[in-house]
């Protein structure tokens, strides 16, 4: 969703009219994908997260749907990660539930 944003955004900044216009597009891009810098980064932090307790004997299937399913966002303006929302979280302890349950398969 944020990356058809930056574009339709990307595609009214060429076809500004004034200064004033053209500063408002800027500063729009520069917000959002800073946004989405910081989730592409937390996404790389727990994706190395769960690496790490890969290495435990987890399979790469296990560990690939529970990422997929843990970080699916929101719509919001300051995306969340499913994860980031629970009220407590570990890790290991949620991949280690997850690969004995049915939630995988």
């Amino acid at each position: 969703m944020i990356h058809s944003i930056i574009a339709y955004i990307e595609d009214q900044l060429e076809s500004c009219q004034s200064e004033d216009q053209e500063a408002i597009y800027e500063d729009l891009l520069k917000n959002l994908k800073g946004r989405l810098g910081n989730l592409n980064k937390r996404k790389e932090i727990f994706r190395d997260d769960v690496r790490r307790i890969m290495k435990k004997g987890y399979s790469k299937d296990v560990c690939r749907s529970f990422y997929n399913y843990w970080t699916e966002t929101d719509r919001a303006r300051n995306p969340k990660m499913k994860f980031e929302k629970e009220k407590t979280w570990d890790t290991e302890l949620r991949l280690n539930r997850w690969a004995s349950s049915s939630y995988n398969k």
